[in-house]
């Protein structure tokens, strides 16, 4: 019998050295795990606006500094959908909400975790709010793509207000802020990109923010009069300042009138960065002086900053009694006239020589792009009758102006108000506000409106609005880009 040796599950047996520890190098502790991270705790409280009911406030307490994203969608309609981000706890203002909507908001952190979720609804509009028609094709207009400010006035037989208002493309209203200190119409109102410019009107020009809070102010004059005559027609931000437009008496010593006197303040410090005012230009023999027949003289409507003037840095001046727009020189100081009275020969788009008739009567709110001047002709008494049109003037040199084109509408005839201005592409904002208690203009049969125009298709209108009653109306409007206002993902998509 040969016997076998037994073999360990038929495997060597390990080396000492496989099994047993080195004694000579200490072993490393083990690296420890990482602690829990505590859970972020979010506390926010909000509440409509007290300016608006169409915006919320949100105060936001965090147990952590966190970037942050609140997000507020209505239910019953997806595109309605407002996004803000803010780098920490703070207080979050949502502006351009929808009357009597329902919306459901979701507070996230940077790693898109909920923090807090929540619902309001919002109020109704106030009473005796605006209704508006709305006409045409939106998917055509580049209104649809942001929103009108408008300087609204309500005229009712026991109800006078005074506000700045914005609605979207479709007539909705989405934003605006009363002016209890308003007295008149004739405010003027822009967004500059974060302030909103105020005045006019009895207003003093002022930079304000969306609930209307006012962060600058011009000085009040030293003139004894009402601050409706003080303050009326025109504010404006420019690069040197706030613009102001304000009333001043002028005399002879036999006749007193109303001049005028622009000027440009420093929001910062305070300092008068450039003035202009009649007094001297009539002592100087460049504007006329009033008569015993007209203290109203010039009766200026707007005012126009310029530095992309051909000729120079410059001042537009809209003089309405004068059926005039002035160019004031800003380094200067010298003026001259486009109308009827200035010395541009007027023609057609072929070269043909125009009647002087085909000039501006009574015009509101002209805009002067490089070599073009667009007007909103009112037309009191022009071409022998009363009918009121855009027009579009190009100023060829010091001598000869080209009318380019002009589009109106049957029956067409308002003498106070309104704008008219560039949209984004090319298109044209006309704004007309209808006066229901003065004479020649419908009386209450008609309204205010507001249309989009495309100039290149003769004139097409692509949209319109129309105010329901004929209490409601405007002073001007502007075009604000979905971009540039709120944070409404329904105009301005955001990633």
């Amino acid at each position: 019998m040969i016997l076998f040796p037994i073999l360990s599950a038929c495997r060597p047996e390990p080396s000492p050295q496989a099994h047993r520890p080195d004694l000579s190098t200490p072993t490393p502790a083990p690296t420890p795990l990482p602690e829990p991270t505590s859970p972020i705790e979010a506390t926010v409280v909000h509440a409509a606006s007290p300016a608006s009911v169409l915006s919320h406030r949100f105060t936001i307490t965090l147990t952590k500094d966190v970037a942050v994203s609140l997000r507020c969608t209505s239910p019953d309609d997806p595109a309605e959908d407002h996004l803000l981000e803010a780098p920490g706890a703070t207080e979050l203002r949502l502006y351009g909400l929808l009357a009597s909507t329902t919306y459901q908001c979701v507070l996230t952190d940077d790693r898109a975790r909920t923090l807090w979720a929540g619902e309001f609804t919002t109020d109704a509009l106030p009473e005796g709010f605006p209704e508006f028609v709305v006409s045409g094709s939106a998917s055509d207009a580049v209104v649809d793509d942001g929103y009108l400010l408008i300087s609204h006035w309500r005229f009712g037989p026991e109800d006078r207000k005074y506000r700045v208002l914005a609605v979207d493309g479709a007539g909705r209203a989405r934003w605006y802020v009363d002016l209890p200190e308003a007295v008149a119409g004739g405010i003027a109102t822009s967004w500059t990109g974060d302030q909103l410019v105020v005045g006019g009107g009895g207003v003093r020009p002022s930079l304000r923010n969306l609930d209307g809070e006012v962060s600058f102010q011009v000085p009040p004059p030293e003139l004894d009069l009402p601050l409706t005559d003080i303050y009326n027609h025109e504010a404006a931000l420019t690069p040197a300042g706030v613009l102001s437009l304000q009333s001043v008496y002028d005399t002879d010593g036999t006749v007193t009138w109303y001049g005028f006197r622009i000027e440009v303040v420093d929001p910062t410090t305070g300092a008068l960065n450039w003035s202009f005012d009649s007094r001297d230009a009539v002592a100087a023999g460049t504007l006329p002086a009033g008569t015993s027949d007209d203290e109203d003289v010039y009766h200026v409507n707007a005012v126009q900053w310029r530095d992309d003037d051909p000729d120079g840095p410059s001042v537009w001046v809209s003089m309405r009694s004068l059926d005039q727009i002035v160019r004031i020189d800003r380094t200067t100081g010298a003026l001259s006239v486009v109308g009827r009275s200035g010395p541009h020969a007027l023609v057609d788009a072929s070269g043909a020589t125009l009647p002087l008739s085909e000039w501006f009567y009574g015009q509101h709110a002209p805009l002067a792009t490089g070599n073009e001047l667009l007007v909103y002709d009112n037309g009191s008494g022009q071409r022998g009758g009363y009918a009121s049109r855009v027009a579009s003037y190009r100023l060829d040199s010091a001598t000869q102006a080209t009318l380019q084109w002009a589009w109106t509408e049957p029956d067409w005839y308002e003498p106070n108000w309104g704008s008219v201005t560039r949209l984004p592409n090319d298109h044209v904002l006309v704004s007309t506000g209808h006066c229901n208690y003065c004479a020649g203009t419908g009386g209450n049969r008609d309204t205010g409106w507001l249309l989009e125009l495309d100039p290149a298709e003769q004139g097409r209108v692509v949209w319109r609005l129309d105010f329901a009653s004929s209490e409601d109306t405007l002073y001007r409007a502007s075009f604000v880009g979905g971009c540039d206002w709120f944070a409404n993902r329904r105009f301005c998509a955001t990633p």
